[in-house]
């Protein structure tokens, strides 16, 4: 009995092992934090908008920051300033 609980452990074991393994692929491949989404646009608005209004001096810093760049631009395509 012992032998097989033991094994039935271990195959559980890695079945976890293997979703965690093909869950932090996904993450490297689009840079989001495993158990999270992308926000929608709207999300993304809303966010922006509130850093922006906790501190106005934030915006001016983000082309100097990594991924700025591409958070200011995703803003602009959805308030539609740039296509």
């Amino acid at each position: 009995m012992n032998n097989e609980l033991m094994k039935s452990i271990e195959e559980m074991l890695m079945e976890q092992v293997k979703l965690y393994e093909e869950n932090l692929s996904i993450q490297s491949e689009d840079g989001i934090p495993m158990g999270q989404k992308e926000p929608n646009a709207e999300q993304h608005r809303v966010w922006f908008e509130m850093m922006v209004a906790k501190d106005p001096n934030w915006i001016l810093a983000l082309p100097f920051v990594e991924g700025g760049r591409q958070e200011l631009a995703r803003y602009k395509r959805t308030i539609g300033e740039v296509q």
